[in-house]
């Protein structure tokens, strides 16, 4: 039997969603196939998700009990943990080491930076804004993560931002075509956003409303917040191409811009990737599909 995994569902229970009380946007980055191979991404090893300022204390049980989270890793910015003090708090989860490595300094949040990322979100040239990620996330926070998997992948892990769409989408992609996932699926993965953000949209387009970008609220402000809460499939194509033909691919961007060497690179791949067989795959639409039962295909 197979789940179409797609953005009219409105509570996904079936992989790759977690149900982590308190956390929108949870799911598992395994089960993914490998490119010629039976294999697949390892399950139950990375994480990604929404900030996690909202968890119970049933949310928390299950990162420690039953997914056996030992860390996370926060790629917010000090200014905008800061801003958003009043109503996303930072956690501390008595069990887990929270990693602080924000992808942008606090230099990079200048007005005008500020304004240039902004207009590339808003335009819906994402990937725009994500070679900017790409740049600036490499040697902090993107290899903090990459070390984890190179030094403790025994150790489940958590990814996450503020929506846990932009920045932690990007360090997924990177981690799927590292271990040899399809474009096309690693596509269909970063889409799986509109789904888990959904409950939680309402409440970034009434915090964003108040910016000066979308104050007006006229129909280019209403289109620019909209392009920036997408996470479409077209959107990944372009990042992943743009990876492959602007960095060399996600070996050499990890090589010349993370600081690897070759041979860590290939012991990362080793330990993100699994003999168990997929569970995910693409259907004649190229949609999302999780087969519950793979014996016998």
């Amino acid at each position: 039997m197979s789940v179409l995994i797609s953005a009219e569902s409105t509570l996904p229970t079936h992989p790759p969603w977690k149900s982590v009380p308190g956390i929108y946007n949870f799911r598992d980055l395994g089960g993914y196939p490998i490119q010629g191979s039976t294999g697949s991404v390892r399950r139950n090893l990375i994480y990604r998700a929404a900030e996690p300022s909202r968890v119970t204390a049933d949310g928390m049980a299950v990162l420690i009990a039953k997914l056996n989270v030992t860390a996370t890793y926060d790629l917010r910015s000090n200014p905008e943990i800061e801003s958003l003090s009043d109503t996303c708090p930072v956690i501390e989860i008595p069990g887990i080491t929270r990693h602080f490595v924000p992808v942008f300094e606090e230099d990079d949040l200048s007005p005008e930076a500020l304004a240039k990322r902004y207009s590339s979100y808003t335009s819906g040239d994402l990937p725009s804004a994500y070679r900017s990620i790409l740049t600036a996330g490499a040697l902090l926070s993107y290899r903090a993560i990459f070390t984890h998997l190179l030094e403790r992948p025994t150790e489940p892990l958590v990814i996450h931002c503020t929506a846990g769409k932009d920045r932690t989408g990007v360090v997924c992609a990177l981690l799927l075509m590292l271990a040899g996932v399809d474009d096309e699926l690693v596509a269909a993965e970063y889409a799986l956003t509109e789904v888990g953000l959904e409950p939680f949209k309402q409440a970034i387009r009434e915090r964003l409303l108040g910016r000066p970008q979308f104050m007006k609220g006229d129909e280019e402000a209403r289109r620019g917040l909209e392009n920036m809460l997408s996470s479409t499939v077209e959107t990944m194509r372009r990042t992943t191409a743009m990876i492959r033909d602007e960095f060399g691919g996600v070996e050499a961007y990890m090589v010349r811009n993370c600081g690897f060497t070759a041979e860590q690179v290939a012991a990362i791949k080793r330990n993100i990737t699994s003999e168990e067989r997929p569970c995910f795959a693409l259907d004649a639409q190229g949609k999302l599909v999780y087969a519950e039962e793979q014996k016998g295909k």
